[in-house]
């Protein structure tokens, strides 16, 4: 499950079911509304919660049962230019099936 709100996840006794029965959690860049359910939830130590809010894009805390580490994701051009959301870079790329 990927959601952008973990705390409307966290409100509803069927989300925190899928996170309680979910081996692996990618944490990224939270909210300040958001941190303390979020924060609760996941047991997470100071330096995880300002790690949370502070997180630059493609930075986070990757959960594992007990096990946690902060993580920034590397992307090569091509990964880049077929997963971007930016506006901006999806106008600038060629017509799907174009030349480059």
């Amino acid at each position: 499950m990927v959601t952008q709100d973990a705390a409307d996840l966290l409100a509803s006794d069927t989300g925190q079911a899928v996170i309680a029965n979910s081996t692996t959690q990618i944490l990224l860049r939270q909210a300040p509304q958001a941190i303390d359910a979020v924060a609760g939830a996941f047991q997470l130590s100071d330096g995880e919660r300002q790690l949370l809010l502070s997180a630059e894009r493609g930075v986070g805390l990757l959960a594992a049962g007990r096990q946690r580490v902060a993580f920034q994701v590397i992307a090569s051009a091509l990964e880049h230019e077929r997963c971007t959301s930016s506006p901006e870079e999806i106008a600038e790329l060629p017509a799907l099936g174009g030349e480059r």
